[in-house]
């Protein structure tokens, strides 16, 4: 039995709103907390891998996880995208590796 093609048609964006950047920080947080649990837990994957783009989303992101006890971060593996060109299809990244110690201090 073949496996079908993945689907090209376009998915519709899902937009959330905050009040503030206090609240989408700890928003953001709780997501991509669940989505690293659910990949090293559930998926029994090695690594969580994670892309990031550049901008405010790396400060508003790190806000409520940097200094976190509870964050594996010896098992994270983060991207941070440099050029993406959605019309053209093209993304480049730049692969960053967390050091053992972690995003903090």
């Amino acid at each position: 039995m073949s496996e079908a093609a993945p689907s090209k048609k376009a998915t519709a964006p899902v937009l959330f709103g905050f009040p503030s950047t206090d609240d989408l920080s700890k928003s953001l947080a709780s997501f991509v907390l669940a989505a690293q649990d659910d990949a090293l837990t559930n998926k029994k994957q090695a690594t969580f891998k994670i892309a990031i783009s550049g901008g405010s989303l790396p400060k508003v992101l790190g806000k409520d996880l940097i200094g976190r006890e509870d964050v594996p971060w010896d098992k994270w593996c983060v991207a941070r995208s440099l050029l993406c060109s959605v019309d053209e299809g093209d993304v480049l990244v730049s692969l960053v590796v967390v050091p053992q110690n972690g995003m903090g201090d």
